[in-house]
């Protein structure tokens, strides 16, 4: 179970929430595996100050997470194509991933998350190949 600084004074069943939302799991999921009501995990969600901001720093440490794994798979990415394209093509390819990078890294919700992760290499891809 993650445990920092932003989950303390939560509850064990409130950070088992906070766990199986940020994997996708719905109110009702949630609430069934942690034995709470589904109104319980809503209340939390919409009115438990302290449950939102650790859900919201929960969800940025998992986006960071994935953007710096799609760093890491972006460098190598990069490698092989840098033996393929010109100098000039390669650092403009690094370059745009970059700044995909850090305007992700500067969002913080679920929506630019799921987003981010599933279009970032897709859209490296497309420019790389666009420009061949």
């Amino acid at each position: 179970m993650f445990a920092d600084s932003s989950t303390i004074g939560l509850t064990i069943k409130q950070r088992q929430a906070i766990e199986l939302i940020v994997k996708g799991k719905t109110d009702a999921e949630v609430a069934k595996e942690i034995g709470s009501a589904r109104s319980t995990i809503n209340r939390w969600r919409n009115q438990d100050p302290k449950f939102k901001e650790s859900l919201e720093a929960r969800l940025t440490s998992l986006l960071l997470k994935k953007c710096n794994q799609r760093t890491e798979e972006a460098k190598i990415v990069a490698a092989l194509l840098q033996k393929r394209l010109s100098k000039k093509t390669y650092y403009f390819v690094l370059n745009w991933f970059q700044s995909e990078l850090a305007a992700a890294r500067e969002e913080t919700t679920e929506a630019v998350q799921k987003e981010f992760a599933a279009t970032v290499v897709s859209s490296l891809n497309s420019a790389v190949f666009s420009l061949m």
